[in-house]
């Protein structure tokens, strides 16, 4: 959480800065910044995708509900946030 905060304001603040106030060394996060995505990561990426795709195909009138249930449809492993188990 604290890396890609970092990473999303050094265009406005400097690292040095960043990485103080954050709490961080500056060479853990250029370690941070050298690894490859997680899988998880890249399984939540590719859900993002497919998640707008069903959007947009909708001519994007889908809300949540309907986006999950045409993602259900085609097979996708999704569980809706916030639902009950």
């Amino acid at each position: 959480m604290r890396y890609p905060f970092i990473k999303e304001h050094q265009q406005q603040f400097s690292l040095s800065a960043l990485c103080r106030v954050m709490q961080v060394s500056r060479s853990g996060f250029y370690a941070w910044r050298q690894r490859p995505k997680s899988a998880r990561q890249q399984q939540n990426e590719a859900l993002t995708e497919q998640i707008r795709a069903a959007y947009h195909e909708s001519k994007e009138t889908y809300g949540s509900p309907r986006v999950f249930e045409e993602l259900k449809e085609q097979g996708v492993p999704v569980v809706r946030s916030g639902s009950p188990a």
